[in-house]
Order: structure tokens, then sequence, then C-alpha cells
């Protein structure tokens, strides 16, 4: 575990390592956005939740240092993947064509 060399208190909540959402984290050697997202929201994807509540920290998200201490903002709601915009029911072909309209033509 990471220790300063001057003790500095936390802030009420913080722990090392890891948090409950809606917590802080004192960020640990070998610690990612993307891994403090997954031990912390289920999904790596979701350390864009955590590089918003701390923009003014965080210049890179790909660069993180031991010793910062983030806010971990509240479990963000998990929306549905609308990557591709395809509501229809069909699933996107190789060449970008709907196979739903792919099929309608054959009939």
């Amino acid at each position: 575990m990471f220790r300063r060399e001057a003790q500095l208190a936390l802030p009420v909540g913080a722990t090392a390592g890891g948090a409950t959402a809606g917590g802080v984290v004192v960020v640990q050697p070998g610690d990612s956005l993307w891994l403090l997202a997954r031990q912390n929201y289920g999904e790596g994807l979701r350390y864009t939740a955590i590089h918003a509540a701390n923009s003014g920290q965080i210049k890179d998200p790909n660069l993180i240092y031991p010793g910062q201490i983030f806010t971990m903002p509240p479990t963000p709601a998990h929306g549905g993947n609308t990557a591709g915009g395809n509501t229809a029911g069909g699933s996107m072909g190789i060449n970008g064509s709907s196979t739903e309209s792919s099929s309608r033509k054959s009939r």
C-alpha cells in the first residue's frame, strides 16, 4: 500500500485503494480510472464518471498518480448501449446496412 511520508488526515470516508460509490479513494500504485470504476461500479467503462467528478485534478485520464484523492460520484445510471443508433430491431451488416432491411427485400 502506498503511504505518504507526511501523515495527512484523509477526508471522512476515504479509503486507500478502493471506495464505496459516493465516497473518496486514495490512488494506489497500479491503479487506473478503469480499475477504480470496475471496483466501484462493476464496469470499467464508467471511468468517465470518475474523470468528470475530478476533472480539476485529472488532466489526462490515462495518467493518475499514487496519493491523489478522488471523489467517487454516486453510482452512475446505467443507460442502454446506443452505439450505432440501430433501433429498428435488426443487426448491422458488414457494410453498415441493416440486415432488417436486407431481409425485407428478399420477401
